[in-house]
């Protein structure tokens, strides 16, 4: 497992329909998401969010997202 007292900041989550391109980088890129992405194609399993693999990525790791 990885050490948890140093928390590694990775590659943004991949999410399926969001934009290509970021709405905004000031003060942090902020990507937009497609509405039917969000409420149409996953609306009772809720939004698809991809993250990992990473380098040094071991059994017992796991990843943290936060909404808002």
């Amino acid at each position: 497992m990885s050490n948890p007292n140093k928390p590694l900041i990775h590659k943004e989550l991949d999410i399926p329909g969001r934009s290509k391109d970021p709405v905004s980088e000031s003060p942090e890129k902020v990507w937009g998401i497609n509405i039917a992405a969000a409420l149409g194609n996953f609306p009772l399993h809720g939004l698809l969010c991809r993250a990992g693999p990473w380098g040094n990525m071991a059994k017992g790791d796991k990843a943290t997202v936060e909404w808002g």
